[in-house]
């Protein structure tokens, strides 16, 4: 299940890359757009069996509507992943290597397993684009992710389990070798603007807001180094990109230069799979 508004470029690699792994009849859209993206997975729906909703509700309110949706579907899935368009699920590689190109569906224990939740083992954050889409990436830092991304048994899935980031909470068992790709970073123009969209969305700010009432209202609610509003690490992005642009933006992208090359067999996968798409694919 991905959670998506307005996303379109990345939303149709993701489907791309979700449908040939996993089957399309597994993919689940909630969709928030106010955009062409409505109508564009309404034209891939009529092709693939993916599941869409669309509900404009906003991220204050959505969590309820998610559980429901999960709640609706569990007794067909041994586990379902909540996810976001740039969270690419694969299979752990050795070392500081780049992912191994199988189906990490074949790692998954079986949902008779004591666990209600598991987390994933390892993320693999994809250096940031300066243009195109963000899974033309090359580079990666490669680290443990035990507290990243949980997910859940269907079988046990209650509804007040969902937490909007199903990022972990309380001790769980991680799933030995469940990696993802997180494209994250993207540009510093689109990183930027995604978390303001996101705060837009949770009405911690307004779009009619001028700069100084916007950099007002993020001060109040920053609490840094601690996170424990949803979706806290998101103010500070959009603070310091109003505060000290230039600043901000030149450390972004220093960060990632001396990550390895690590992505490159997985960029080469991912170019075979979306050139079997092309009625998915936005270029």
């Amino acid at each position: 299940m991905v959670m998506t508004k307005d996303d379109m470029n990345l939303l149709s690699r993701f489907l791309a890359y979700r449908g040939d792994v996993f089957g399309f009849e597994n993919i689940y859209v909630f969709d928030g757009s106010i955009g062409p993206q409505k109508a564009f997975l309404d034209s891939i729906a009529a092709l693939y069996p993916i599941h869409v909703k669309h509900s404009l509700v906003d991220l204050n309110g959505i969590s309820k509507e998610l559980a429901q949706w999960i709640d609706e579907i569990k007794g067909g899935y041994e586990w379902i992943f909540k996810v976001d368009t740039d969270e690419f699920l694969i299979q752990k590689g050795d070392g500081h290597g780049g992912p191994v190109l199988s189906n990490p569906a074949l790692l998954l224990p079986t949902s008779n397993a004591s666990d209600a939740t598991l987390s994933v083992d390892h993320l693999y954050e994809a250096a940031p684009v300066t243009s195109g889409s963000p899974t033309e990436a090359e580079h990666s830092v490669s680290r443990g992710a035990p507290r990243w991304r949980q997910f859940y048994n269907g079988e046990k899935f209650n509804i007040t389990d969902l937490n909007i980031g199903s990022h972990v909470r309380g001790e769980t068992t991680v799933a030995r070798g469940i990696a993802f790709v997180h494209y994250r970073s993207r540009s510093y123009e689109d990183y930027v603007q995604i978390a303001i969209q996101t705060l837009l969305g949770h009405d911690y700010v307004k779009a009619t807001d001028s700069k100084e009432e916007m950099i007002d209202k993020l001060k109040e609610l920053d609490e840094r180094p601690s996170c424990l509003r949803p979706p806290c690490h998101k103010i500070p992005i959009v603070l310091d990109a109003l505060m000290k642009y230039e600043e901000t933006q030149q450390k972004f992208y220093k960060k990632s230069k001396a990550w390895p090359r690590n992505l490159r067999v997985f960029l080469e996968h991912l170019g075979k799979i979306f050139a079997k798409y092309p009625s998915i694919v936005i270029n």
